[in-house]
């Protein structure tokens, strides 16, 4: 669901989103999940103060459009309980070219959780930079902000990092899971000790509330929304609270937020394996692979084994990288077509049988961003019901090898389910069946063979909406619109002139 910032497009777009950068049909436990929500969720979410307007100043760079503006809004830190201090977040805006033709404000979000929409509209990022996208620009405020907690709003800060080498993802044994649990928590206390009480309001129906505090300070009566990954999931939740103040809606690379972690990291490892394969079988046939000669998935498999039993060197950290940051880079690399020949060419350099360095492969994780902090409390909000048993845990290893013999150590989703176990703060926001009412036709978007999210997400976030229509770009990547000219143009038409593409559109470029 996340992406990556460490791999850049052409655009300028950075290479993930939940991610973490798909969706089957309802589970049993969403009942579970939906009488656990706190009460705070299910508050008025009119309540608040109505914020005053916008003060946009201009903050262009020589590397930034001349016509960028900067602003910060504050906002309640507990929309539960409105007076008991404020935040800040961040914005900037890029104003319509075409005032005569202007339709409102463009409010986007990349992914993470964590991506910065400030930089996204700073840099061009999310395809805004590329020729289908570009209409947007004329019609549109393309508005930016970073999510509480992330960025340059009220940051949150942890005194330790949420992923150490030394602590095994995926418990093989009693003491190792003990170990896991008893890390996240020092983690999350540790989180909570340097960003206060900011940490208990992360989750992100409190980030769909500040959506619409930027919606009431723009002066807007209705916003239209693009959002990758997990951008989709704010967009589901502000739909879902809000739905006569949406004009127009893309979720783009679908989260389905009524799965169980379980149940998402199995969906993931399928697509994340296949993705392995269909990258494999370009290789063979493209002189752009520097691999093309060799057998791609025994190769890849090799180094694995070898991560496992003794590490390979990472020069950039000064140790040995473990099976699971190796699985992780890779799974970096998958999400975005373009970066197959990187991927490529990274893999060989840690079988390099001269001197191996996976250097490059983990540069592709989220475990090196500064923005995995946040990525980690959000998630263990959104993406959790509480601590799995251990033999939850090795069940969950045992199915994940199964599924996906090669990858199987690492998925966002499991990624969630090993560092949300233990943690010490409730889950505001835990996995639940939505139904949205009351929309203008919202689009849906997805990759065939998406790695992170994968399609059937996509189906089953449709489904979560009286009005949805589905596209799908055949081809490889996380999300349509990283990947497909062909969605982004007609994203853009339906942004513009509210044009849903037909029923069913497959894109093929």
């Amino acid at each position: 669901m996340t992406r990556h910032p460490h791999h850049e497009r052409r655009d300028g777009a950075p290479s993930r989103g939940l991610r973490r950068h798909a969706t089957p049909p309802a589970l049993a436990l969403a009942a579970l999940f939906t009488a656990l929500l706190p009460a705070a969720a299910a508050a008025d979410p009119t309540t608040g103060p109505e914020p005053g307007p916008v003060a946009w100043s201009s903050c262009a760079t020589e590397h930034t459009p001349p016509d960028l503006e900067c602003a910060t809004l504050s906002v309640p830190l507990d929309w539960a309980a409105p007076d008991a201090g404020t935040i800040d977040l961040a914005l900037n805006r890029l104003p319509a070219r075409e005032e005569d033709e202007r339709v409102g404000a463009l409010l986007v979000n990349p992914g993470g959780p964590g991506g910065s929409g400030v930089q996204t509209v700073q840099y061009g990022g999310m395809g805004l930079g590329m020729p289908e996208f570009l209409p947007l620009r004329e019609h549109f405020d393309l508005v930016g902000f970073d999510p509480r907690g992330v960025g340059e709003s009220t940051p949150a800060t942890c005194a330790r990092s949420p992923h150490d080498h030394t602590v095994s993802h995926q418990p093989a044994s009693l003491p190792e899971y003990v170990q896991l649990l008893r890390h996240n928590r020092e983690v999350g206390l540790g989180c909570r000790a340097e960003s206060g009480r900011l940490v208990d309001h992360m989750d992100t129906g409190s980030v769909a509330r500040d959506v619409d505090a930027i919606r009431a300070a723009l002066g807007e009566e209705q916003i239209s929304w693009l959002g990758l990954s997990y951008g989709t999931e704010i967009g589901l939740l502000y739909a879902e609270l809000y739905p006569e103040r949406v004009r127009a809606m893309v979720l783009d690379g679908a989260v389905d937020h009524s799965l169980d972690p379980f149940t998402a990291a199995r969906d993931e490892a399928v697509a994340t394996e296949a993705a392995l394969g269909r990258f494999a079988d370009w290789c063979a046939g493209s002189s752009d692979c520097v691999l093309r000669h060799r057998e791609v998935v025994e190769e890849v498999r090799r180094l694995l084994d070898t991560a496992e039993e003794s590490g390979v060197w990472n020069s950039d950290a000064g140790r040995s990288a473990t099976a699971t940051e190796v699985t992780a880079g890779i799974y970096g690399y998958l999400n975005l077509r373009d970066m197959w020949p990187a991927l490529a060419e990274a893999v060989a350099e840690a079988l390099d049988p001269g001197g191996p360095d996976a250097a490059s492969l983990v540069s592709a994780t989220m475990f090196v961003s500064p923005g995995y902090p946040a990525y980690r409390i959000v998630g263990c909000h959104d993406f959790t019901a509480g601590t799995p048993t251990y033999a939850a845990m090795r069940e969950q290893r045992r199915a994940l090898r199964e599924l996906a013999p090669v990858m199987w150590r690492y998925t966002e989703f499991s990624d969630f389910a090993s560092g949300c176990a233990g943690w010490p703060v409730e889950p505001a926001n835990p996995p639940r069946e939505h139904q949205v009412s009351g929309t203008p036709t919202v689009l849906v978007a997805t990759s065939a063979h998406d790695p992170a999210t994968p399609a059937h997400w996509a189906e089953a976030l449709a489904a979560q909406f009286e009005d949805a229509r589905l596209l799908t770009f055949d081809g490889d990547g996380h999300t349509a619109a990283l990947n497909s000219g062909c969605a982004r143009e007609h994203e853009a038409r339906y942004l513009i002139d509210l044009e849903p593409p037909p029923e069913g559109l497959v894109c093929r470029d």
